[in-house]
């Protein structure tokens, strides 16, 4: 049986909708991967995505192929994904939460490869809590697997709130452009975007004498679940 093995950089959202989507941090071991799809099971049109760093690496290549020879050898019917993540790790934390859809059952583990994934793939994680449905850890210590409980992060928005996130872009917005867009008066534009900056979701900067606001990263990170 071929398996496709997709490189995916960019555009997480293209990947195919599976029954279960599997999302590791893989570092040159892959027993943490291994363990956990044994312990779960894989269905029929499942995913398992593995994120890799930038650039070429011959044992991170072996540790995919590893990978994929489990999934031949138990002969299932899964797609392999490999998400490669950048060396910034706040841009890393936007862009793993492309990765959590509540189209899918989506599992994740907390385990295995470099710390400089392992801590966004938990902060961006954890900021998606609603849309994961299982976290595992696998202890370093006696390699136990566990299922554990991860806090969900995410700040209650009113709809005026998500409206307002989901008009202003990377540039700084005057509140004028703002209500004209959403066509909320600019005095409610000003009440709701005063409690955005206050929940670190908007940037407030002055330029020629007025206020202007744009998105935080993790606001762009509440907002992949919103569209």
């Amino acid at each position: 049986m071929k398996r496709s093995v997709e490189l995916i950089k960019l555009f997480p959202e293209k990947m195919e909708c599976a029954v279960k989507r599997f999302i590791f941090n893989l570092g040159y071991d892959i027993s943490h991967v291994t363990s956990l799809l044994s312990s779960e099971g894989l269905e029929t049109s499942s995913e398992v995505v593995l994120i890799i760093p930038e650039g070429n690496d011959k044992r991170q290549e072996n540790a995919v192929k590893d990978v994929r020879n489990y999934l031949d050898r138990i002969n299932a019917e899964t797609s392999l994904t490999c998400f490669e993540a950048s060396k910034n790790i706040e841009r890393n934390v936007s862009k793993f939460s492309k990765l959590f859809s509540s189209n899918r059952k989506t599992i994740v583990s907390l385990s295995g490869g470099p710390r400089d994934h392992l801590i966004p793939l938990t902060l961006a994680a954890a900021a998606s809590g609603s849309e994961v449905d299982k976290f595992y850890f696998r202890s370093d210590l006696d390699s136990d697997l566990e299922q554990i409980s991860v806090p969900e992060f995410s700040p209650e928005l009113s709809e005026t709130q998500k409206q307002i996130l989901e008009t202003v872009e990377e540039r700084y917005v005057p509140v004028s452009e703002i209500a004209e867009n959403t066509d909320y008066s600019e005095s409610t534009v000003y009440d709701r975007v005063s409690g955005l900056v206050s929940k670190n979701l908007l940037l407030e900067k002055s330029i020629d004498g007025s206020s202007r606001y744009k998105c935080t990263d993790s606001a762009r990170i509440l907002l992949d679940p919103i569209n």
